[in-house]
């Protein structure tokens, strides 16, 4: 995305926080939230990004166990 408007450090770091705008209001409002995981499809495809859980995230540390 920064390479398509020939960009450089600045402009990458307005695009991802235009991206993730939404996601720091709301992060830290929820104490659920143990991690937020932007993935390319959430750059590109301007999907939202992955919140694990705290639940989500014992659940998978007992299944590892």
């Amino acid at each position: 995305e920064a390479t398509k408007r020939n960009t450089g450090a600045r402009g990458l770091r307005a695009i991802l926080e235009q991206i993730m705008l939404d996601v720091m209001y709301e992060i830290p409002s929820r104490d659920d939230i143990s991690k937020c995981i932007i993935t390319k499809d959430t750059i590109l495809k301007r999907e939202k990004p992955l919140m694990v859980t705290a639940e989500r995230k014992k659940k998978r540390k007992e299944e590892t166990a």
